[in-house]
């Protein structure tokens, strides 16, 4: 019997020609195609490969598996071969352990090739969604040897540090190799894995990654002050904050951060994810930092120039500075409702995506019912990723904030939940998840749709969303 992830399917012909047509001709397209639509094909299998059973699941990994062993598809050009490792990264998910070692055969013969740096983002997230626990163990030793070999490298060190992130946890030989390397070189990219990868650093490793960062801030800010830019792989002030915010902090790592995020020719978005970070991380800042940092968040808020950056985006960095904002207690009321419906309000998409992910701080803004009613407006966003957003906001907030509003919320939720798709009903269901951790449990009439949907949804990734909230609530 062919079986979806979690439930039979009934073997309908026509249901499932239509999708094997849509996944062979993405394969033809890949060739064929200019590159600028090589993106949308691969989106194209990865949707593909969400509602579709296990038979072609494993039809379209293995034609995928095939060209990335394919000599003659890199000759093609780099377009295309990371058109494939993304439809990779997008299948393996859901791919049994024999596919995925297959997969991970394939791509150990491609990162044997030289000058892989163009496909480096997405090959790191492709092998971190492979169980390399349940490979076959000779290709899980091979992928070990070859890490290890190509860290040594300085030519392959890019590839080397990728592979060992993705092994680190499954054996630790990889991690050793990257705690040598960086001892013996003190470079920050390499300590930038180690953090990634979650391998635990002594103080001395610390310390020297501290000041491999702060190293870098001031090459940054310098640069920065002459009008010089530079786009850098590692972000050093995200990573000093890490480091900051999670061990016994240096006096001196605190005061080169502050220095950085209040340096107004430094440009805000190379500071957001920082921000971002503070803003979780709000109480393990030593007390003089915020008062510091306040306002020079403040001071950003209130400019509306918004000018293009090829740091990233301006809108996206505007909303982890409202966060941080927000998190931190520095900001009116009236003041951060103005900022929420100025984002709310942005004929840019991701402008009303960063007003949703802002949502859960702003709750204990009085009032809460202004923010309910502005969670549920944009739930109703004409972009699905706007009303994605919002949804896992709404289903995230408490349910005793709602009051007068939570026959309303109740409504809406079930309705992001049964939404055609999956990118809404997944994300709501994931905002429940994150409810139930915190102890609050949905209404049951949205509990009864989210067991419906668990059980019959076509997408497998939202019945795995959904299962995984059920559990969470017990």
């Amino acid at each position: 019997m062919f079986r979806r992830l979690g439930r039979p399917i009934q073997r309908e012909t026509r249901a499932r020609t239509i999708p094997l047509a849509l996944v062979g001709g993405c394969f033809v397209g890949l060739k064929t195609w200019p590159p600028a639509e090589l993106r949308s094909i691969a989106a194209l299998i990865a949707v593909a490969a969400q509602v579709l059973d296990s038979e072609i699941v494993s039809t379209a990994l293995s034609r995928v598996t095939a060209l990335l062993r394919d000599t003659d598809t890199l000759r093609i050009g780099w377009a295309v071969t990371d058109a494939i490792v993304v439809a990779a990264a997008n299948l393996v998910q859901f791919a049994s352990a024999r596919e995925q070692t297959e997969l991970a055969r394939g791509i150990l013969e491609l990162v044997e090739r030289p000058h892989l740096e163009p496909l480096i983002s997405h090959l790191r997230d492709c092998l971190r969604l492979i169980n390399w626990d349940e490979l076959d163990p000779d290709v899980h030793e091979q992928w070990i040897r070859t890490a290890i070999r190509l860290i040594e490298d300085p030519t392959n060190r890019p590839i080397g540090l990728m592979a060992c992130l993705a092994l680190a946890k499954s054996d630790s030989r990889c991690a050793e190799a990257l705690l040598t390397e960086f001892r013996q070189n003190s470079t920050l990219e390499v300590g930038a894995t180690l953090l990634e990868a979650g391998i635990a650093l002594t103080d001395a490793d610390g310390i020297r990654l501290a000041r491999a960062c702060e190293a870098r801030m001031s090459d940054i800010r310098n640069a920065a002050q002459v009008r010089q830019f530079t786009l850098y792989t590692v972000d050093p002030p995200l990573i000093l904050a890490v480091l900051s915010t999670s061990r016994t902090s240096q006096p001196e790592s605190w005061d080169a951060l502050v220095a950085f995020l209040t340096d107004s020719s430094v440009p805000v978005e190379v500071k957001a994810s920082t921000f971002e970070l503070l803003a979780e991380r709000i109480q393990t800042m030593p007390p003089p930092v915020l008062p510091a940092l306040g306002p020079t968040a403040l001071e950003i808020l209130s400019n509306d120039r918004v000018e293009p950056s090829m740091f990233g985006s301006p809108v996206a960095a505007r909303g982890a500075v409202l966060r941080f904002a927000l998190a931190a207690g520095i900001v009116s009321n009236s003041d951060a409702l103005t900022q929420l419906l100025g984002l709310a309000s942005d004929p840019d998409p991701r402008g009303r995506i960063e007003a949703a992910d802002s949502l859960k701080r702003a709750i204990g803004v009085k009032p809460d019912l202004a923010v309910i009613t502005l969670a549920v407006s944009l739930t109703q966003d004409q972009h699905h990723q706007v009303r994605a957003a919002a949804g896992r906001a709404l289903a995230e907030l408490s349910w005793v904030n709602a009051g007068p509003l939570r026959g309303v919320v109740r409504e809406r939720i079930r309705a992001l939940l049964t939404e055609k798709g999956a990118a809404v009903p997944r994300a709501t269901a994931e905002g429940i998840f994150q409810a139930a951790k915190t102890g609050t449990s949905p209404d049951p009439a949205v509990l009864v749709t989210l067991r419906a949907i668990a059980r019959n949804h076509v997408a497998a990734s939202v019945r795995i969303a959904s299962s995984r909230a059920l559990e969470e609530i017990g």
